[in-house]
């Protein structure tokens, strides 16, 4: 994963049901780029049951959504049974350093 910041963008927003986005709202869309620093994000239309919590990471050992009050929240795998004893709390260190980095 890659976090990639693009300065001085101009964003066009096509929402199906929000008038605005308010801070820590989260939108499922799709985004695109336009050219000439443009880009478009149009939401999506929602059918049936209430979206699912974005994954943001998925490591083999933590995964980190992002809820739809804006909070996140990490989640433990289940361990295989020939999982490295040794090397697992280190491991899942790593895994949180590296999806915490997605987090302004």
């Amino acid at each position: 994963m890659k976090k990639v910041t693009f300065p001085k963008i101009d964003l066009n927003c096509i929402l199906q049901k929000a008038d605005n986005i308010t801070k820590d709202k989260c939108l499922n869309g799709i985004i695109s780029r336009q050219g000439n620093g443009k880009f478009r994000f149009e939401e999506t239309i929602s059918k049936g049951r209430a979206p699912r919590n974005p994954k943001l990471f998925d490591g083999k050992y933590v995964s980190m959504v992002r809820k739809q009050n804006g909070s996140y929240q990490f989640y433990m795998k289940t361990l295989a049974d020939n999982f490295n004893r040794d090397n697992l709390a280190y491991a899942i260190y790593a895994e949180v350093s590296t999806a915490v980095q997605i987090i302004d």
